[in-house]
Protein backbone atom coordinates (compact mmCIF):
# COMPACT_ATOMS: atom_id res chain seq x y z
CA UNK A 1 0.00 0.00 0.00
CA UNK A 2 1.46 3.31 -0.51
CA UNK A 3 2.60 5.81 2.27
CA UNK A 4 -0.28 8.20 1.44
CA UNK A 5 -3.00 5.65 2.09
CA UNK A 6 -1.82 3.97 4.78
CA UNK A 7 -1.61 6.67 6.53
CA UNK A 8 -4.99 8.07 5.50
CA UNK A 9 -5.99 4.75 6.74
CA UNK A 10 -4.10 5.05 10.46
CA UNK A 11 -6.02 8.64 10.83
CA UNK A 12 -9.28 6.72 9.90
CA UNK A 13 -8.58 4.49 13.12
CA UNK A 14 -7.51 6.76 14.51
CA UNK A 15 -10.98 8.89 13.84
CA UNK A 16 -12.70 5.54 14.68
CA UNK A 17 -10.82 5.08 17.67
CA UNK A 18 -11.58 8.13 19.40
CA UNK A 19 -15.07 8.11 18.51
CA UNK A 20 -15.02 4.93 20.57
CA UNK A 21 -13.32 7.07 23.42
CA UNK A 22 -15.62 9.61 23.17
CA UNK A 23 -18.87 7.70 23.77
CA UNK A 24 -17.05 5.80 26.88
CA UNK A 25 -16.40 9.26 27.89
CA UNK A 26 -12.48 8.88 28.51
CA UNK A 27 -10.58 11.95 29.91
CA UNK A 28 -9.95 14.37 27.18
CA UNK A 29 -6.19 14.32 27.51
CA UNK A 30 -6.51 10.66 26.37
CA UNK A 31 -9.16 11.33 23.15
CA UNK A 32 -6.75 14.57 22.30
CA UNK A 33 -3.71 12.54 22.21
CA UNK A 34 -5.26 9.76 19.78
CA UNK A 35 -6.55 12.51 17.32
CA UNK A 36 -3.13 13.94 17.61
CA UNK A 37 -1.25 10.87 16.92
CA UNK A 38 -3.72 10.52 13.77
CA UNK A 39 -2.70 13.89 12.55
CA UNK A 40 0.83 13.50 12.72
CA UNK A 41 0.28 10.51 10.13
CA UNK A 42 -0.02 13.69 7.62
CA UNK A 43 1.11 16.58 9.09
CA UNK A 44 4.36 17.56 10.24
CA UNK A 45 5.65 18.40 13.56
CA UNK A 46 6.93 21.25 11.98
CA UNK A 47 3.55 23.17 11.85
CA UNK A 48 2.05 22.48 14.97
CA UNK A 49 3.05 25.08 17.48
CA UNK A 50 2.37 25.70 21.07
CA UNK A 51 0.52 29.05 22.46
CA UNK A 52 -0.51 30.36 25.81
CA UNK A 53 -0.46 26.67 26.78
CA UNK A 54 -2.73 25.52 23.69
CA UNK A 55 -1.27 22.88 20.81
CA UNK A 56 -2.35 25.05 17.23
CA UNK A 57 -0.97 24.62 13.95
CA UNK A 58 0.32 27.51 11.85
CA UNK A 59 -2.36 29.83 10.35
CA UNK A 60 -0.02 30.29 6.68
CA UNK A 61 0.32 26.66 6.50
CA UNK A 62 -3.52 26.22 6.52
CA UNK A 63 -4.21 28.63 4.24
CA UNK A 64 -1.50 27.26 1.53
CA UNK A 65 -2.59 23.14 1.84
CA UNK A 66 -5.19 21.49 0.71
CA UNK A 67 -7.01 18.94 3.06
CA UNK A 68 -8.22 15.34 2.94
CA UNK A 69 -11.37 15.10 4.38
CA UNK A 70 -10.07 12.87 7.15
CA UNK A 71 -7.95 15.19 7.80
CA UNK A 72 -10.84 17.75 8.56
CA UNK A 73 -12.70 15.78 10.48
CA UNK A 74 -9.80 15.27 12.76
CA UNK A 75 -8.97 18.85 12.77
CA UNK A 76 -12.58 19.44 13.46
CA UNK A 77 -12.76 16.67 16.42
CA UNK A 78 -9.43 18.44 17.37
CA UNK A 79 -10.90 21.94 17.98
CA UNK A 80 -13.56 20.68 19.85
CA UNK A 81 -11.38 19.02 22.20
Amino acid sequence: MPKGEQALHLQFLALAWEETARRQKRPYTEQLEIILNGLLQTISKTVWGVYQGKILLQRRWLKTRRLHLIEQFMLARFAII
